[in-house]
């Protein structure tokens, strides 16, 4: 049990802060989890989600299962929401569905988590937990744990959303909590009464800025989510009508990026190189979020009827390269640990091979051995991430399908590309490799990341706007990026915004066949 919970609050914690790790684990000594079916549940949990990251073969349902099973023998034991039902949620309730949410985006039904996201974040609004403390309120350490669950919640709404083309549950005007407290657990001074004063150090970023950050990058997301993918009574509302429409609302949400680059930190900008593994593990997951909702502002303008389908196929296509480097960076130093990175590869990869097919399906000469390169390492991490997660060999084989058309009669680039086998992915030493410690990460995870990783245009630093930093790239230097006729980009009209294989096997069955494309 140690070693999973060092797993946690190594490799999950830094994503999500929904335990105080002091009290956790003083309540795990004292045997709380022995008595208090709640909280036993919730550490039942917290084994389930870490057992995805370790090799130890005790995760596993039963000796001869796959290792897609960690951790199902400790998530089989929780009642998820039935007690909940019958009485008034509770702290521990919150937390029980964020981890329920986060085990099942790894299973092979991954649209489960959004329906427990939606039970979580209703908990939350029956016990007010949505709402601002008044003037005078003196802060306890349940508050700042229920505010950060909430957060949570309702940032694991929004990016499932974001994955599988539903509505979210909560509106930006249903909520006024302030975010959650910059100052890490272990600067938490607890009062007898509960009473909790934050005094983290000066000169320290807390972890926390991580996930401050990533919450007004998502609330930016749930703007996208309100806005382009809303049906058309709700744009009507929003005065969202007019010839130029499209054009003002992208500008808006391209400044509302450009602002909140500007509000980033350095130890979270993207460097490859970063010796910190916590900021490391953090800044690559919230560029890779970056680049995913500059993806969806854009896509849906990728038609013949836009006047930003040329801009905006370029924006994407770079966007999904530069994204597709960062998880790539990561998996290769690190691994994957979080399932975002997982969704993240799959729409990196359908936005190249759409790239790829369509630039063969217009019969123009283009380079495409870049391209080609980034889609099979998007296979391969999905393809290697399947030994531990249901979903991922779901979304390598619907990537595979898809990327096979566009790379008919195309040169092969294997050898181009710097790949492990999966087999020797599977045989990676363990994240922790003494089974029975509960002692820190093994030092080898600590030292500074390998070089092989990419810089991408940043423009908070050049002083550039987001189109044109990706314009300037995709029409120059090495990427031979050629305009497309309005066939190729009318190819993007229909294409499914979720990822359901029924909704891209339809859209594959109506279009043309991709053997006539050679």
């Amino acid at each position: 049990m140690d070693h999973l919970i060092s797993i946690f609050f190594a490799y999950l914690q830094p994503y999500m802060p929904l335990l105080h790790k002091p009290t956790f684990l003083e309540n795990i000594r004292q045997g709380v989890h022995l008595k208090d079916e709640a909280f036993g549940s919730v550490v039942l949990l917290v084994l389930a989600t870490a057992s995805r990251h370790s090799q130890d073969p005790r995760v596993l349902h039963s000796e001869d299962s796959p290792r897609t099973s960690a951790g199902w023998k400790y998530f089989e034991q929780v009642n998820v929401v039935k007690n909940a039902i019958y009485h008034v949620p509770t702290l521990y309730d919150l937390q029980l569905c964020v981890l329920i949410v986060v085990y099942s985006l790894g299973t092979s039904v991954p649209q489960t988590a959004w329906t427990i996201v939606g039970v979580g974040v209703r908990f939350a609004v029956e016990i007010g937990v949505h709402r601002r403390k008044p003037e005078g309120h003196k802060l306890t350490m349940e508050d700042e744990l229920r505010k950060r669950a909430f957060w949570i919640l309702l940032s694991l709404d929004r990016t499932i959303c974001l994955f599988l083309g539903r509505p979210s549950i909560l509106r930006d005007e249903d909520f006024d909590l302030e975010l959650p407290v910059d100052c890490d657990d272990e600067y938490w001074i607890i009062a007898p009464n509960g009473e909790v004063t934050f005094q983290q150090p000066p000169d320290k970023p807390s972890s926390i800025v991580f996930f401050n950050q990533h919450l007004k990058l998502v609330e930016i997301l749930a703007f996208v989510l309100r806005t382009i993918y809303s049906i058309k009574k709700s744009r009507v509302m929003l005065g969202l009508t007019g010839k130029d429409w499209e054009q003002k609302l992208v500008r808006d949400l391209d400044s509302a990026l450009n602002s909140w680059m500007d509000q980033v930190p350095d130890h979270l900008r993207w460097d490859p190189h970063r010796e910190n593994r916590t900021f490391f593990l953090q800044s690559g997951t919230l560029w890779m979020v970056y680049y995913l909702v500059q993806i969806q502002i854009h896509r849906p303008f990728i038609n013949t009827d836009s006047p930003l389908s040329f801009s905006s196929l370029a924006i994407c296509t770079n966007a999904a390269r530069s994204c597709c480097h960062v998880i790539d960076t990561q998996y290769r130093s690190v691994g994957l640990h979080y399932p975002y990175s997982m969704f993240g590869a799959f729409i990196c990869g359908i936005v190249l091979s759409m790239n790829i097919w369509s630039g063969k399906r217009s019969g123009l000469a283009l380079s495409l051995k870049k391209e080609i390169a980034d889609v099979k390492r998007c296979q391969h991490i999905l393809e290697c991430s399947s030994v531990w997660w249901n979903v991922a060999g779901r979304l390598c084989d619907m990537l595979t399908t898809i990327s096979s058309f566009g790379e008919a009669n195309l040169p092969d680039t294997t050898n181009e590309v710097s790949l492990k086998r999966s087999r020797e992915v599977a045989e990676l030493p363990d994240f922790m490799t003494d089974y029975n410690s509960a002692t820190d990460v093994p030092s080898y995870l600590l030292q500074s990341v390998p070089p092989g990783g990419c810089q991408y245009p940043d423009p908070a630093i050049s002083g550039m706007s987001i189109v044109d930093v990706f314009a300037q790239d995709a029409f120059a230097g090495d990427f031979n990026f050629t305009p497309l006729g309005n066939e190729t980009v009318d190819m993007w009209t229909g294409a499914p915004t979720g990822f359901s294989w029924e909704e891209w096997g339809s859209y594959i069955a109506n279009t043309n066949d991709p053997l006539a494309m050679t």
